[in-house]
């Protein structure tokens, strides 16, 4: 059994973030353009304007069209089931969490998170804060159906 869950959220496209992300780049070649007409010269504060406008101007246009911005920097939340393993990462500024089958003592299924209780008298939880109802629904079911397999008990609080 494998079995892979994505927990990336799903990013609309928007047509105000487009329009946000223009106008954010046109200050970016704006405001240089300006300073030189006005003062003969482009100073230290002008420079750091001009890039952080157009670093927010290509983010607006990125997100604009539906691209999730974890993505762009290699950030992947999700949810691995193998034979002998569940692997997951529920936001990306947390370590990936490895539990093996004969680890697990038994789960605990509530509505904020996962408790999964080891072996060795250590609980790890799995918080599920933030995602939507079918995915969590999806998650609850992924982990009842390795449980299953794997003969670990599942507790649904």
């Amino acid at each position: 059994m494998k079995k892979s869950i994505s927990l990336q959220p799903v990013t609309k496209k928007s047509k105000m973030r487009l329009y946000l992300g223009v106008i954010a780049l046109l200050f970016a070649v704006g405001l240089p353009i300006y300073s030189q007409i006005k003062h003969g010269e482009i100073g230290s504060i002008q420079w750091i304007f001009m890039f952080l406008f157009f670093a927010q101007g290509v983010i607006y246009i990125l997100v604009g069209l539906g691209k999730n911005v974890s993505d762009l920097f290699g950030k992947k939340t999700y949810l691995i089931f193998d034979e002998d393993e569940i692997r997951f990462k529920t936001s990306n500024y947390d370590k990936e969490v490895i539990l093996k089958a004969d680890q697990i003592l038994k789960i605990e299924l509530q509505a904020k998170f996962n408790d999964f209780y080891l072996k060795d008298d250590q609980i790890v939880k799995m918080y599920l804060t933030g995602f939507e109802y079918a995915l969590i629904q999806e998650i609850k079911e992924g982990i009842t159906e390795y449980a299953q397999i794997n003969g670990i008990s599942v507790e649904s609080k």
